[in-house]
């Protein structure tokens, strides 16, 4: 897939994260704002699809860590009926994230 082939550099640099409401989940680092370092970085120039990303899986081997664990936060809105019955496991910190097994 030679459109792949393409990657932007990201300049690193110094900038603000993060926020000061009362409501964000300082553990999972939403605050404070703090002023941070990013060294450079390079980024994919395309997007992905799922179909595309499912055929670089079978064409390489390569196992996320969601395939490695046997499970994977999901955003719950996105979780059907029928397997949110199953879901076993929400972290009270961060309802918002079903643990979802066999979501690879």
């Amino acid at each position: 897939m030679k459109k792949f082939r393409r990657s932007v550099r990201i300049e690193g640099g110094r900038f603000l994260m993060g926020t000061n409401d009362p409501k964000a989940f300082a553990a999972d680092g939403e605050g404070p704002v703090r002023e941070v370092q990013v060294n450079s970085f390079y980024l994919d120039a395309y997007t992905v699809t799922n179909a595309e990303f499912a055929q670089f899986v079978r064409g390489t081997g390569y196992r996320t860590e969601a395939a490695r664990f046997g499970w994977s936060f999901v955003f719950h809105p996105l979780v059907s009926q029928q397997t949110a019955a199953q879901v076993r496991t929400v972290v009270q910190q961060t309802p918002w994230w079903w643990v979802v097994e066999g979501a690879d």
